[in-house]
């Protein structure tokens, strides 16, 4: 998995595909106007950012990868 967008910006949006078999998630951390989610993946750490408007999204992509 690799999502360049280095300076997301409101209204933007990526498609991007998980195998919940082999990433897993932490706890979304807010940092400002962003929520930052830490993935374990094959390829090792990523992080995943996104905007804090979206905080109820973020914790059901958390919660859908955590259900295996």
């Amino acid at each position: 998995m690799l999502v360049v967008a280095p300076f997301p910006r409101a209204g933007d949006y990526f498609d991007i595909a998980f195998d919940r078999r082999v990433v897993s998630a932490s706890q979304g951390r807010k940092h400002g106007d962003l929520i930052t989610v830490d993935l374990m993946t094959p390829a090792g750490r990523q992080v995943l950012r996104v905007p804090a408007a979206v905080r109820s999204e973020v914790a059901r992509f958390i919660r859908a990868l955590r259900s295996r």
